[in-house]
Order: C-alpha cells, then structure tokens, then sequence
C-alpha cells in the first residue's frame, strides 16, 4: 500500500515540475528581454540613415516595415531627455515632399532629437490597410503624422484618439469630418490644412494648404475674368468634391457658372488632357478649375504640356500644377507648411493641449507660369498691391515658346466657347 501511495505522490511531484519548468521556458520565449522599441511589433528596428538622405532601396514599406527610419540631432542643446525625445510615424501617399523635408528641419532646429519611421503606401489604400491591421503598432510613437486628407481621415479613426495626430496639406479637414468647431472638440487631432479657416479637432490638429475658395477666386478674377468655369473632379477625392461644392455656392455672387468635369482615373486624365490640347473639349469655357486631387498632381507634367497648348487657361489649387504648365494657383508653399507643423507640435509639448490648437493655414502666395502669361495675353502690371507682393512666377520648358517679359502685355481673353463653336 505504501508503494502505491509512494508512487502516486511521486508521479505528482513530477507532474508539478514539468508544468513549473514549462511555464518558465513560455513565459521566457514569449516575453522576452526588454529591448528597443521597433517600428512594429515582433519586427527589428529598421536601420537608421542620416537626416535628409535618400531612402534604401530595398525598402519594404509595402510590408509593413518603414520607408526608413531618420534620427534627427538637434541644433539646440536638450532642455530635458525625456521631452525632447520623440519618435513618430510619418505616413505618406505619394512620397515625400517639402512639407516632410521643411517638418523635420524645423524640429531638430527647435531642438528635438527625432527618429521618424516613415510608411509610403504608393497610393494604395490596400497597402495602408495591411500595414495598419498587421504590423503597425501605434502605441509605439508619441506622434503620427498624415499627408492629405484620405490619409488622415483613415488614420483618425485607427488611433481612436489613443496617439495625437497631426495632419499636412489637407483641404478641407473641417468639411470632410476630420476636425471640427474649435469649441467643440474634444478629440486628438491638429495640422496643416490648405484653407483658411481657425479650427481645430480634439487630439489632432494641422495644416490646411487649400487656400479658401472665395480668397482664390478674389485673386483670380483680378488676373483672369472668367464667365465659364469647368471644374475637373475626381469622385474618389473629397476635397475636389468640396471645391465644386464650394465653387457652385459662389457663382451667382462672382457671376459666372460652373460645369462639372468628372475624371475618375488615369486614362480619363490623359483624354481630357489630349482633347484640350488639341482644342475638342466636349465643355466650352472660359477656364478650367483643377483641385488639388492627388490624380492630378501625381500626372502633373503629363496634363501641364497639354495646359500649354490648349486654348483655355487653367486655373489649380495645387503649385505643382504651375509649374507644369497652369495658369496660376492661389496657394501656400508646402515647405512652410511643415514648418508651422512642427510649431504646432512645439506648442503640444510645451503643455497646450492639442484640441485647443486651432489648424493652421500658411499664408497663401500667387503662383503664375510665364508661359501660361504670355500665351493667354494677361498683364499684372495693373493689379493691386497686394496682389504683386504674393506673385511668384515659374516657367515651363516647352519647344517653340520664346519667353518674355510678359508684365507689360494687355489684356486679351479669348473665350474657348468661341473657339469651338
């Protein structure tokens, strides 16, 4: 009986130290040492490159692993580690531009020591989806940053305003629902829009870089007075929605009419682009308004040569867009948008809260193309100050258009519904 009993205890006590031993080796394999933090969760840090080089190009953003990863040294010694310190997310739709570039210069001059893990989805909302449900890991940065508004929208709504969120050259963030009134938020948002509005959205805040729409018109028509105005729109952007919107609510006070174009992709692009050059537009008008939609901006050079030998002038809201070949844009320069940006930031670390930072908008500056200028017979020698003090003029390379000094030229529109009637 004593074996018996000897036996059952010791088959227990063997028991207990398997189940002991085995939970010890889980919770080694599964816990870990604690190590640095990642771009994601169970991936290895990505490899830091120096501030503003180019991006490796073995790069795997599309699987989640960041861009790159850049570590910033401030120019001003630290006032504290710990708040100096920032890692952030840097979410990107079609590469990086000024306002990335402008961003983190202003913060390593404002003394932060940044490292920024950079996700470029290439224009892909499926790539964004599988980085976010897959390998993103939020609680990992002390900020996210969002380059236009599908970004940011999509992004707010994944933080649940967990992780402030600080968004660049949207354009309309309050009428897409991304921010609201200044007095009635109370969520994680700021940044940089591209209208001229003093809002702001809970834990996010940024910049809008769309100039508002009566501000764009007001300098516009001092250049160009138009009677017929096509707006180019593309139904999968909210923000070429809105300026339609926008533009059909004040045509009857600027007198003018509105006629809505849709484009819907690439090959829609280049017809239209090739109709107008070629002067067979199916819309008669005076102008053509061009939002600043990302499928319009990604084919920029492609749609500015076709602006240059059309017969109707092309009004955007993009300077990009200039500086291929449209007429003119009302407009702030990305690279200060990422500068009010990092202020916006500055202001958060320094103890105001998010929700109480209004979005910013940088002043809007007057873009012409000296091609479109001289091609279209316009003259700014008239034009009110204030309007001569935000000009800036680019030119485009196009063969055969000799360039001149096209400020003291008349004023001579002729209207594109004559050309093709």
């Amino acid at each position: 009986m004593w074996e018996e009993e000897g036996g059952y205890l010791e088959k227990r006590l063997l028991c207990w130290f398997f189940v002991t031993l085995l939970s010890f080796l889980y919770v080694q394999i599964v816990d870990g040492e604690p190590g640095e933090i990642g771009p994601m969760n169970g991936a290895p840090a990505p490899s830091p490159t120096t501030s503003g080089s180019a991006a490796p190009k073995d790069s795997t953003a599309a699987t989640g692993t960041p861009l790159s990863s850049r570590d910033f040294t401030p120019d001003t010694p630290e006032a504290g580690p710990s708040s100096r310190a920032l890692r952030i997310a840097v979410f990107l739709w079609r590469g990086e531009t000024d306002a990335e570039r402008s961003f983190y210069q202003k913060l390593r001059e404002l003394g932060y020591k940044v490292t920024c893990d950079v996700f470029d989805v290439h224009q892909s909302l499926k790539e964004l989806f599988q980085i976010l449900d897959h390998q993103f890991d939020a609680k990992q940065y002390q900020y996210v940053y969002a380059f236009g508004s599908q970004l940011a929208l999509i992004l707010k709504r994944h933080l649940r305003n967990e992780v402030p969120l600080l968004f660049n050259a949207v354009s309309f963030p309050e009428e897409s629902g991304l921010v609201v009134g200044l007095r009635q938020t109370r969520e994680n948002t700021s940044g940089f829009t591209a209208s001229v509005l003093n809002i702001t959205g809970g834990n996010a805040s940024g910049i809008r870089v769309v100039s508002d729409i009566r501000v764009q018109l007001e300098y516009v028509r001092l250049l160009l007075p138009f009677e017929r105005l096509c707006v180019w729109v593309n139904p999968q952007d909210l923000g070429s929605m809105e300026s339609l919107k926008q533009l059909e609510g004040l045509a009857a006070e600027f007198q003018f009419q509105v006629f809505g174009y849709r484009i819907p992709n690439e090959d829609a692009l280049q017809n239209a682009s090739k109709l107008l050059g070629e002067g067979h537009f199916p819309i008669k008008c005076d102008a053509i308004w061009i939002p600043s939609a990302s499928l319009f901006v990604k084919n920029a050079k492609l749609l500015g040569q076709g602006l240059l030998k059309s017969q109707v002038p092309a009004i955007t809201e993009a300077l990009a867009m200039v500086e291929a070949g449209a007429l003119i844009a009302v407009a702030p320069d990305h690279s200060q948008t990422g500068i009010r940006l990092a202020e916006i930031l500055d202001q958060h670390r320094g103890g105001r809260d998010l929700q109480f930072i209004p979005v910013k908008y940088p002043e809007p500056q007057i873009c012409i193309n000296k091609n479109a200028l001289r091609q279209f017979s316009l003259s700014i020698a008239d034009k009110p100050n204030d309007f001569l003090k935000r000009v800036r003029y680019v030119q485009t390379s196009l063969s055969g258009v000799e360039l001149g000094d096209p400020v003291g030229m008349p004023v001579d529109i002729t209207l594109f519904a004559e050309q093709t009637s």
